[in-house]
């Protein structure tokens, strides 16, 4: 038998998130190659995946904890401005579902642990994103830019500067937020 499950049945509204669960961890993974971009609908999914999530840890005390990953090449390069330039009702909007689904992240992050998988690029709102997460786990060959008005940055120099806590190689970014997951849950288990 598998650890693995993929809940799609109870998300069929997604068209841009997945969502699987190994063991005890959620996992959501944003998936919209090439870049996995965030616009509106992406951001309305992840919120409706966090009040998922609040609302099975109100009933639930065997959730260990969440993985927010993108594709094993690109976490994201966030939301593309030209896509909401002109729009003010579309930026309203994005900005209002943006700060929902940042506070809802955080009212996750204060119950499980929440690891930022990263991988390729982490630009902008996607890292802003990454930093509402509990710990951040990021592949050695990444490049992160943390504004608009910051250039780009390796892996190293995230982690050098205390950006990410943890460099794993590329391959292992999503087994390494799961194993950290695993021990923290394994850990709070310790302390009861």
């Amino acid at each position: 038998m598998s650890n693995t499950r993929s809940d799609a049945t109870d998300f069929p509204h997604l068209l841009y998130w997945r969502f699987t669960q190994y063991r005890n961890i959620w996992i959501f993974q944003l998936d919209d190659p090439p870049f996995n971009s965030l616009r509106l609908r992406h951001w309305e999914e992840l919120k409706g995946l966090l009040g998922q999530l609040q609302t099975a840890l109100e009933s639930s005390d065997t959730i260990a904890g969440l993985v927010i990953v993108g594709s094993k090449k690109m976490f994201s390069v966030g939301t593309e401005d030209s896509s909401i330039d002109g729009n003010s009702a579309l930026r309203a909007a994005l900005d209002h579902v943006r700060k929902d689904t940042y506070t809802l992240l955080s009212r996750c992050a204060a119950q499980i642990p929440v690891v930022a998988a990263l991988s390729g690029y982490v630009k902008g709102d996607a890292w802003e994103l990454a930093t509402r997460c509990t710990y951040r786990v990021m592949g050695d060959n990444a490049r992160l830019v943390p504004s608009s008005e910051s250039s780009y940055m390796t892996a190293q120099e995230g982690h050098g500067a205390g950006l990410v806590d943890e460099l794993v190689g590329p391959d292992y970014v999503l087994a390494r937020a799961q194993e950290w997951v695993s021990e923290q849950s394994a850990s709070n288990l310790g302390d009861v």
